[in-house]
């Protein structure tokens, strides 16, 4: 996954830590327990499928999907 990291300049409700991209092998998943910041997904292309707090959500091309902060996630590639 490349990161790119930078300095908040412009955004006053808005402070990223860091901005990636990955592509995803089918099967990719990642697991994780509680966090203190937002993840936010944009999905590029393919499907996949999210859990949050034991609620299933299916994702496809040009979705986004959030993961709040304090809250316990898994998600992977189709």
């Amino acid at each position: 996954m490349a990161e790119i990291f930078f300095s908040n300049k412009y955004f006053q409700d808005l402070n990223p830590l860091a901005v990636g991209y990955q592509k995803c092998d089918p099967l990719f998943f990642r697991s994780m327990k509680k966090v203190d910041y937002y993840i936010i997904h944009y999905v590029l292309s393919g499907t996949g499928a999210f859990v949050l707090d034991g609620k299933l959500y299916k994702v496809k091309t040009n979705q986004v999907f959030i993961i709040p902060p304090n809250t316990s996630f898994f998600y992977q590639a189709d």
